[in-house]
């Protein structure tokens, strides 16, 4: 492996997992196949995931969540609460 190789595979790992995002909001019915590739892209090439697809994808049942149709988002107690209605899970980010 050369010098450069290993940050040509994250660059190219970071637009797979853009374009999964995005086409995991566009089709519905592929949207949990998706989630799975996204995190097991991250998992395999140790790249973190953006915030905007992490807080997307439910930490224990691991579909990609549509707010409003099978999740739920609340604002209480100085935290947003994100409602998995696959699975029930409940994520919760403080804010000040």
């Amino acid at each position: 492996m050369r010098p450069g190789d290993k940050k040509l595979i994250k660059q190219i790992a970071e637009k797979r997992i853009k374009r999964l995002s995005v086409l995991a909001e566009k089709i519905r019915d592929k949207s949990d196949r998706y989630a799975a590739l996204i995190k097991r892209i991250a998992t395999r090439n140790r790249i973190r995931l953006p915030i905007e697809t992490k807080r997307r994808i439910c930490k224990s049942c691991g579909s990609f969540m549509f707010y409003g149709t099978n999740s739920r988002v609340r604002v209480r107690k100085g935290a947003v609460e994100t409602t998995c209605f696959k699975c029930g899970h409940v994520h919760r980010i403080l804010i000040k």
